[in-house]
């Protein structure tokens, strides 16, 4: 059925002051259910200080929910520049020509067409910085319409002649969580959560934690009311259903939830979960949510980050191990990386190359081998900016590119042959340190292929990047790197997730060497989110990496000789050879047949 706007009578009108619309089906006017309410909502981006207000509407088929203008939500905390079209019930938004939003009122259909334009910060660093990164190309496949139907989720879309209306939670979903910046409602105001401190003048971390009581004020209260359940499930299981990326590693079978989608997985698997998550009483709601997010635990793109409601390994694995629960530990888990990264350390400890840092470079002239270690993947975009601009030094030691860079040239004064990467207890971090990285092994330039599981197309971008640090890319830059002619290996454990899971994936697109044992996986790019009431979280988001033939690699990466010994008698023991010149000089030796 068509909705249309109309007038709202005195009488109505008198029964709620602050009443100032509707929006009906056809047919008889009934304004308990599509009549609102506008309230002025306090904003924070500061703690303890009211920046602004924004107008909230609140429909009277969902009195707690609070919707906001499409058009509204960008322009009040995003500053895009979108173009928008509107044709009665159907309203379209788009960014950058590429990427659109269309919302349809009178099916309460939400389209969605390669999204990614809308979901990072335009006032990200990463966007007006100079940097050593450089587009070179770019091709996709043909992206595919998203269509969501919102009424299988409880949710009604409005509009009126200016905006189409949807639950802001929804809206924050939708855009900005991937550039590390969330708009969270927790039932009370709105918090600019700027998850990685660059987004503010003083460079501070403002998630939950730093807002602190006022935060997690709502969360205090010890009933949760009958229209805030069912709208947090809801948004839970329409997130969970259309905007979670591919992975192979969740503990409760990633098979299972896209069969069945997340209520499905929920009634007939775990019922108990969805009984804990409904809950009237706040606590037994908390203990449900931790439960899910153990069970929708991928390797460590998925959970909840909010310290205040997190669960630490420990208690994950008792709920694990709760057998009212029937969990599936299929995927993998913290309590086993926990071990084998303990284990890889004491190892390297032992073999005494990192000196305790952890970033290092050890040479050993007998074998011609090289090792470089890091333990993340960092990209210190304040500090290129800096240098480019002649304000500042090369970030040697912030920066994982600039780290490697200054290391391939020692190894090359130094006449080494082989160059190992070990990543070994590297859990991942920033891609364009990544992709910088396997450039240098590769010339100068590098490929790298996602998939956007929304829009169901691939791109493969082209970068290159400048390894003369002249501010360009060019012949200077592509001989300089081509000049790294080593021969390169990538050391890996189970514990080598996400970034280190890529970076062992594009250099043996190149004809690297993977060694040591299989990588822990991840193939996800990582959004961050706040449910209805104000818990925050970590998603694998729905931009996956993949190899150059596009397969995904959420599983990890075939090492092509082991080095890992299954009779230690300790974990240290098995991961010995890892930190062994002599190790991996006779593995390579074998695997040429020499």
């Amino acid at each position: 059925m068509m909705k249309r706007n109309v007038f709202i009578s005195p009488l109505v009108a008198f029964m709620s002051l602050s009443l100032v619309g509707c929006t009906i089906t056809s047919g008889a006017i009934d304004p308990s259910d599509y009549a609102y309410t506008v309230n002025k909502v306090n904003v924070y981006v500061e703690a303890g200080k009211v920046d602004r207000t924004v107008d909230i509407r609140y429909y009277y088929d969902a009195e707690e929910v609070p919707f906001i203008g499409v058009r509204q939500f960008i322009r009040e905390f995003f500053n895009y520049n979108i173009s928008y079209f509107s044709d009665g019930s159907y309203y379209q938004y788009s960014a950058n020509s590429s990427s659109i939003i269309s919302v349809d009122t009178s099916r309460d259909i939400l389209s969605l067409y390669n999204i990614q334009d809308f979901d990072y910060n335009p006032q990200y660093p990463h966007v007006t910085s100079k940097t050593f990164l450089h587009p070179l190309d770019v091709s996709n496949t043909t992206p595919k319409i998203k269509s969501i139907n919102l009424a299988n989720y409880g949710i009604n879309a409005h509009g009126d002649a200016d905006d189409a209306y949807l639950p802001l939670t929804l809206l924050s979903d939708l855009v900005g969580g991937m550039s590390g910046y969330t708009i969270a409602y927790n039932g009370e105001a709105i918090y600019a959560l700027d998850q990685n401190g660059l987004l503010n003048a003083a460079g501070e971390t403002r998630n939950a934690q730093y807002y602190g009581d006022s935060f997690h004020a709502p969360m205090k209260n010890e009933k949760r009311s009958a229209s805030l359940i069912k709208y947090n499930y809801n948004i839970l299981c329409l997130v969970f259903d259309n905007l979670r990326g591919y992975t192979s590693q969740l503990v409760m079978g990633d098979y299972n939830l896209v069969s069945l989608g997340l209520n499905g997985l929920l009634e007939e698997f775990y019922p108990q979960i969805k009984e804990y998550l409904l809950s009237s009483d706040t606590e037994t709601y908390l203990y449900g949510l931790k439960l899910l997010f153990c069970g929708l635990s991928d390797g460590g793109h998925t959970g909840i980050i909010d310290k205040a409601y997190n669960m630490t390994t420990e208690e994950m694995m008792r709920c694990l191990k709760d057998e009212k629960e029937k969990y599936l530990v299929t995927g993998r888990n913290k309590g086993t990386t926990a071990k084998s990264l303990e284990a890889v350390v004491m190892a390297q400890a032992k073999a005494d190359l990192t000196k305790g840092e952890s970033k290092y470079y050890v040479e050993d002239v007998a074998t011609k081998i090289a090792y470089i270690g890091f333990d993340s993947f960092d990209y210190d975009v304040t500090g290129w900016d800096a240098y480019y601009r002649g304000k500042g030094e090369i970030p040697v030691e912030t920066d994982t590119y600039a780290y490697i860079r200054d290391c391939l040239i020692k190894a090359k004064e130094s006449e080494m042959k082989t160059v190992v990467f070990d990543v070994t207890t590297n859990g991942g971090g920033t891609l364009g340190a990544c992709v910088a990285i396997a450039a240098l092994c590769n010339g100068g330039k590098a490929d790298f292929t996602q998939m956007d599981t929304i829009s169901s197309y691939r791109v493969t971008m082209s970068l290159g990047i400048d390894v003369d640090l002249d501010g360009d890319v060019d012949k200077d830059d592509f001989d300089m790197a081509s000049g790294f002619d080593f021969e390169y290996v990538c050391l890996t454990s189970c514990y080598s997730f996400s970034c280190a899971n890529l970076l062992p994936s594009m250099l043996k697109d190149n004809g690297a060497i993977i060694a040591g044992q299989k990588s822990g996986g991840g193939s996800c790019a990582i959004t961050i989110e706040c449910t209805a009431d104000g818990v925050t979280y970590v998603r694998s988001s729905f931009v996956s990496l993949c190899n150059a033939k596009g397969d995904n690699i959420d599983t990890g990466v075939d090492i092509d000789f082991s080095l890992y010994n299954e009779e230690g008698e300790t974990g240290a023991e098995c991961y010995a050879n890892f930190y062994s010149f002599e190790a991996m000089a006779d593995g390579l030796s074998k695997l040429k047949g020499e």
